[in-house]
């Protein structure tokens, strides 16, 4: 049985996504591109909200190639995203298949560390949980304890 991927009815809440991911850098997402570069733990962890927000709208994190070259295409040719306005033709091409193949292969790790249940992916979880939980609670999350040395009371 095929995997069920994301329907072509959700690239443009997927598109909103990612530009707003996109906006700050070319370089916003530094991950491998190759299907045996190793799992980094670190990035996924560093984008673990656009992964839930990507998860949102596809439950198996699975999208479509030609859907995300399709929305990478459409992020580099606009003109509401300050830094594309200074790379040449040939380099959004390039932007477009690399990132294309970046977000792809660390969306298959991120599933893969979900199915599995990695210890580290359900820390970042619950980790990214509890922090929205604080924010919604109070609007601003609680201070958090310091034991031992306290740097901003300078006191023990």
């Amino acid at each position: 049985m095929a995997r069920v991927r994301c329907s072509s009815q959700h690239v443009a809440p997927l598109r909103e996504v990612l530009e707003r991911a996109s906006l700050a850098s070319p370089a916003w997402l530094k991950y491998g591109e190759t299907d045996w570069a190793p799992t980094d733990r670190a990035a996924i962890e560093t984008h673990f909200e656009l992964i839930q927000s990507l998860e949102m709208l596809t439950p198996n994190l699975s999208i479509k190639q030609k859907d995300v070259l399709e929305i990478f295409t459409s992020i580099s040719q606009s003109a509401d995203v300050p830094w594309t306005s200074s790379l040449k033709e040939e380099e959004k091409a390039d932007w477009n298949q690399t990132m294309t193949r970046r977000l792809r292969l660390m969306l298959r790790h991120a599933q893969q560390a979900k199915i599995k249940r990695t210890a580290w992916y359900v820390a970042a979880k619950l980790a990214n949980e509890d922090k929205d939980a604080k924010d919604e609670e109070n609007g601003q999350p609680e201070t958090a304890y310091t034991y031992g040395f306290d740097y901003d009371l300078k006191q023990a």
